[in-house]
C-alpha cells in the first residue's frame, strides 16, 4: 500500500473511540510507527515505539510481536549486530518474568 494511502487511512482511525481503547492505542502507535520507519524517519519511529513501551504489558500477545520485531527493523537500520542483542534481550526479559506475572 501506497505510503500517502496508509497515513490517510491511520488518521481516520486514529480519533475518538478508537484511539481511546487502549488495545487501539497500541496498535495505532504501532501503525504511526510503521508509518513513519517507511519514510526512514528513524527518530520518529523510536519516539511512537517509546510512547507504547509501556502499555506493552498488558497488551495483545501479537501487539508485543509486532513492537518487537519493529524494534529490531530500527534496530537494523543503525547496527545491524544490535538486532540480535535486541530480540535476545526482549525474550530474556519475557522468559524471567513468567514466574512473577509478566
Amino acid at each position: 500500500m501506497p505510503l500517502p494511502l496508509a497515513q490517510n487511512l491511520l488518521r481516520l482511525w486514529d480519533r475518538p473511540p478508537v484511539s481511546e481503547d487502549p488495545t487501539s492505542h497500541v496498535f495505532l502507535a504501532l501503525a504511526h510507527a510503521t508509518c513513519v520507519l517507511r519514510g526512514d524517519d528513524r527518530e520518529a519511529g523510536k519516539t511512537h515505539l517509546a510512547r507504547i513501551r509501556p502499555l506493552l504489558g498488558k497488551a495483545p500477545p501479537e501487539a508485543r510481536v509486532e513492537a518487537l520485531l519493529t524494534e529490531a527493523f530500527l534496530a537494523s537500520r543503525d547496527d545491524v549486530a544490535r538486532v540480535d542483542e535486541v530480540l535476545r534481550l526482549r525474550f530474556e526479559r519475557r522468559a524471567g518474568n513468567k514466574g512473577r506475572g509478566g
